[in-house]
């Protein structure tokens, strides 16, 4: 194990069995703490500077509630603690983006074939609580896995694509190249399931990359060519980033594209679109049993009882809107699509480098966004900005 490696599963050690402790003693309801994501995984991007570790992956844990609980009030309240906890530690030198999701005891038995509950069974790590809630998920094949999973997967990526463009002059160097990044292994991801490829690990899918990747370009996915290239810089930088990164931490510098050509890597950042739109486009087609995108009707990805639980779901849920006009919204976008659907082809629409800013474009994702806009006729920022609220609000921890 490469000595940068060793320094972060021993960081990763350290800070669960610190929080594992701190979570439930300040949340008296948590009735177990599961360690997910990258960290569990011992995947975690940790870089080490002289004046901050950066912990730059999200640290993610399910505190398990009792079903009683109303998850949207323990959702906000782990929210703040997460924040708290967050600045505590910030101050002991280390910087960690903490999310705390909150998850009832009956989720765990109820998981169905899906990319997380297969890694989350896999994977996952409880470090706190009597009952192992780990061992009431059900066993599947990761062959069981929908492909659905894998376009959400991808279009998922597409909306922080989105986020990343509306919030790139906030976030430094290091966490912009870190969403880029994320983004090229979780393409990898969504396209290993059909290739046959998939594995629960950065490290095992990218071991299998040329083979998923001449797969997907004789099945008509049309990446560039550049794609196998960004991807290795990409993988290198996940579980590596002290190697050769030191550009993205000079202070002050927010410019990405800038610095990335500096160093002759501006095509890791400009070929991204193509190749995030090229793999959508490709799910897309396939789920809607077409044998080419259309650009005048968002695909058909999901069946009719997903999309009466989506949008019964965000007329439920979809506060201060007016339930009226948005009842009589829905009735009219319901023929072409759930709310998820519509947000993921309004997001790829709007991540078109060459036409998301277009007229037609704008119209377009105005007609089909979920939720109207307060202003009629919206610029590029302020659809993108109601696409990424949406889907962070009503979509992103849910799979209706």
């Amino acid at each position: 194990m490469p000595a940068t490696s060793t320094f972060a599963a021993d960081v990763i050690q350290t800070v669960t069995a610190h929080l594992a402790g701190r979570i439930p003693a300040a949340y008296s309801r948590c009735r177990a703490l599961v360690l997910t994501g990258s960290a569990a995984r011992r995947e975690a991007t940790i870089a080490r500077r002289p004046e901050c570790i950066y912990w730059l992956s999200d640290l993610e844990f399910l505190v398990v509630v009792p079903d009683a609980e109303n998850l949207r009030v323990a959702g906000e309240a782990l929210d703040g603690l997460a924040a708290a906890i967050g600045k505590d530690l910030q101050s002991q030198g280390l910087r960690i983006k903490l999310e705390l999701t909150p998850a009832p005891e009956r989720y765990f038995a109820r998981i169905r074939p899906h990319l997380f509950g297969y890694e989350l069974k896999r994977c996952g790590r409880q470090v706190f609580g009597d009952v192992n809630y780990l061992d009431r998920i059900p066993s599947f094949d990761w062959r069981s896995i929908p492909l659905d999973e894998a376009f959400r997967l991808v279009s998922n990526r597409l909306i922080e694509l989105l986020e990343l463009r509306l919030e790139q002059d906030r976030r430094s160097l290091a966490e912009q190249f870190y969403a880029v990044t994320k983004t090229y292994l979780d393409l990898l991801t969504a396209l290993s399931l059909p290739a046959g490829s998939y594995a629960p690990g950065y490290q095992a899918r990218f071991g299998a990359r040329r083979a998923v990747l001449q797969w997907a370009v004789e099945q008509g996915c049309s990446l560039p060519a550049s794609f196998l290239g960004n991807l290795e810089i990409a993988f290198q930088f996940k579980l590596d980033p002290d190697s050769r990164f030191h550009f993205l931490w000079v202070n002050g510098q927010q410019d990405l594209p800038a610095a990335l050509e500096r160093e002759g890597l501006r095509c890791f950042w400009d070929e991204l679109p193509e190749a995030a739109l090229a793999v959508w486009r490709w799910f897309a087609s396939r789920l809607a049993g077409r044998s080419e995108s259309c650009q005048e009707d968002p695909p058909h990805v999901y069946p009719v009882w997903a999309r009466l639980r989506g949008w019964s779901r965000l007329l439920l849920h979809a506060d201060p809107i007016p339930r009226l006009p948005l009842a009589a919204r829905a009735v009219r976008l319901f023929p072409h699509g759930s709310p998820r659907s519509l947000v993921y082809s309004c997001g790829a629409r709007l991540a078109d480098p060459h036409a998301g800013a277009k007229e037609d474009s704008l119209a377009w994702v105005s007609r089909f966004l979920p939720l109207p806009t307060p202003n009629g006729h919206a610029d590029w920022r302020e659809l993108a900005e109601a696409c990424v609220s949406i889907w962070r609000r009503h979509l992103r921890h849910s799979h209706a």
